[in-house]
């Protein structure tokens, strides 16, 4: 019944797994013993006790099934213009039309469907063999490399017996590789072990809304929402962030708008246009002024 279900949002864009509730408590117990036995930060002590969701007895009807869904990447070039400079980056496009399609699809079968964010998505798709974890802290999907985004949904719907359920694992070309290791701008991935420091994670870093660190050189910002350092080199992504067939350009005057911090609302029709064909929400646009500026200012 669910893999009917799940052919009926069939796209090339879409991978799914799915595990039966009672599996949870397994994945559940990997994680509490983690979090026991290895040396976490507070920062990684603090997504396992007080992010992560794992009573799922909260909602209106008897949950069945974990729902594991890996959706592409679009990824969409972006052009600023500044002053006589011009810098790229890219984005990833908003992904909410996926969810929309899962609801709609279970509601129309009958079907309750809660997507619940704080899961332990990336530990979830490697447990239901939809992923593999790379050294960096980041699911792998064969042929799309890392560039996806997980979401994850507790149903009513019954699994059935066809699912997969296996040990966590690192992938095998990790264990010679390392070029993840040597290109990281702050030394976050290291060489025993797939968790990160995720304090001086790059992509932490530029999403917070204090300043950048004083031991932080601000040459190493090369993105305006987090980095890419390890992915790009990664020999599973195959050149993936070459695969980016629409570019959006932003005037001279739009760039200022970011850097002054400027609200959507304020911004002019022919802007938000853009930004909402990238999805690009509120939050990323308050840190545009922080991120932004480094990245012009790295232009030289």
């Amino acid at each position: 019944m669910l893999k009917n279900l799940l052919a009926q949002i069939a796209d090339d864009r879409i991978k799914a797994a799915y595990l039966p509730i009672e599996r949870f408590a397994d994945v559940k117990a990997d994680i509490l013993r983690l979090n026991e036995t290895e040396s976490l930060n507070g920062m990684q002590k603090t997504i396992i006790n007080q992010r992560y969701v794992f009573d799922l007895t909260q909602f209106n009807f008897v949950p069945k099934t974990i729902i594991i869904v890996a959706a592409k990447f679009e990824l969409v070039g972006m052009t600023f213009n500044y002053q006589g400079k011009s810098v790229t980056d890219f984005y990833c496009v908003d992904q909410s039309w996926v969810n929309d399609k899962m609801k709609q699809v279970f509601t129309e079968n009958g079907y309750n469907l809660e997507s619940i964010y704080w899961l332990p998505q990336k530990r979830l798709a490697v447990c239901s063999g939809l992923a593999e974890y790379g050294r960096n802290n980041i699911a792998y999907i064969d042929e799309w490399g890392s560039f996806f985004g997980l979401q994850t949904y507790v149903t009513d719907a019954p699994c059935g017996e066809d699912y997969n359920f296996r040990d966590v694992r690192m992938m095998e070309i990790c264990e010679t590789c390392g070029v993840c290791i040597k290109s990281c701008p702050t030394k976050a991935i290291k060489d025993d072990k797939y968790l990160i420091d995720c304090r001086i994670c790059l992509c932490y870093l530029v999403e917070l809304e204090k300043p950048f660190p004083d031991w932080l050189p601000k040459s190493v910002i090369h993105s305006v929402y987090g980095c890419y350092k390890c992915q790009d080199v990664c020999p599973r992504n195959k050149q993936a962030l070459s695969n980016i067939t629409e570019r959006i350009e932003f005037s001279e005057e739009e760039t200022a708008m970011f850097l002054a911090g400027a609200r959507r609302e304020d911004m002019p029709a022919t802007l938000v246009e853009k930004i909402e064909r990238l999805g690009i929400q509120d939050w990323r646009l308050e840190l545009m002024p922080k991120n932004l500026g480094a990245l012009l200012e790295n232009a030289g």
